[in-house]
């Protein structure tokens, strides 16, 4: 008797398992065919505009996407997943292009946060435009629009983009995916940014339904944890190349702030994946650096590893997502939330 669908975080409980083979889920899973456009060049700032007619606003297109201008998913170097989630009681969606579409209809899907996001986004146009038989009727319906603070000002490190509200404005979605985190330090400033995305959401949006994108998760690591951390995990494994316990806490404080708001969108098997970042596979597995304390939250960003005040680049990149890993997985749980 096949598995019941997964509903709510059920899909959380399960395990890593190897694939019996490259295509067991999708070839947009696979090393090679996942590294559509991968420009080797160092530049990872996106060009705002270039891609749609409003400003900081990017339209999915029936066409493959630079991925390259979205952090540095694309510097993983040897790096070919081999596993896929399995959830112990429940089962997920099998990814396919068509069945998205059909789920998302006529409706428009927007995206709004940071570099993570874009990520996500691109890798779901991709993924639409390399799933065998698919038209990709539906690439143009999806929108990315950069809000790094969702405030369109300064609330840490490296911000940009611009205020959420007219982003949803000037695409009309029918459906908003948004979440940020990484690029706001402190947690007043975080909290008071998400009050203020709450106040606005129900004085200007109030049936607007939302999917609200957990953090994103990052640690470079060399295997694939056998359990999400504990208290004895973080004893030897601290920022800045991990952060789950920040993570927990913020997610933990929107959760509770929005509530039945906003739709959940959790992927945290994602976590146990810290072989899937690209400061692991920078230099081709050598690169090393010690778990530390970072007292100074100006020193940290993205995940990014800093010496001296002086940013390590992508070599310390323990955030962005390589790009044939298991951000796939972020999909799987996306079309189960529209469907």
């Amino acid at each position: 008797m096949p598995s019941p669908y997964c509903a709510g975080d059920g899909h959380n409980l399960g395990n890593w398992i190897a694939k019996k083979n490259l295509t067991d889920l999708t070839d947009t899973t696979r090393g090679r065919g996942a590294r559509t456009r991968c420009n080797p060049q160092k530049d990872n700032h996106v060009p705002l505009g270039a891609l749609a007619p409003f400003n900081n606003i990017y339209q999915g297109q029936c066409a493959s996407l630079p991925e390259w201008y979205s952090g540095n998913g694309c510097a993983c170097g040897d790096f070919e997943d081999v596993y896929k989630w399995k959830p112990r009681f429940c089962a997920l969606h099998r990814w396919n292009g068509n069945g998205f579409c059909t789920a998302l209809g006529k409706r428009r899907l927007l995206l709004v946060g940071d570099s993570t996001m874009l990520q996500l986004f691109m890798r779901l146009n991709n993924a639409l435009n390399a799933t065998a038989r698919s038209s990709c009727t539906c690439a143009r319906q999806l929108f990315f629009g950069m809000s790094g603070t969702l405030m369109g000002r300064a609330l840490g490190r490296l911000n940009y983009g611009t205020h959420w509200v007219p982003l949803v404005k000037a695409v009309k979605p029918d459906v908003l995916v948004v979440g940020t985190s990484s690029h706001i330090f402190g947690s007043d400033v975080f909290r008071d940014a998400i009050r203020s995305f709450a106040h606005d959401l129900d004085a200007k949006f109030p049936d607007l339904p939302v999917l609200w994108k957990a953090s994103p998760p990052y640690g470079c690591g060399k295997a694939i944890l056998s359990h999400y951390p504990d208290e004895d995990f973080w004893s030897t494994h601290l920022r800045p190349l991990y952060g789950y316990p920040e993570a927990l806490e913020r997610d933990h404080f929107v959760r509770v702030l929005l509530g039945s708001r906003v739709t959940w969108f959790d992927f945290k098997p994602m976590w146990l994946r810290t072989d899937s970042h690209p400061g692991t596979w920078a230099h081709k597995g050598s690169w090393k650096a010690p778990a530390r304390p970072i007292p100074d939250s100006r020193n940290i960003t993205d995940g990014f590893s800093f010496r001296g005040g002086v940013s390590l680049g992508a070599r310390g990149d323990c955030l962005h997502q390589c790009f044939n890993g298991p951000i796939h997985y972020q999909l799987r749980v996306l079309l189960s939330l529209l469907m």
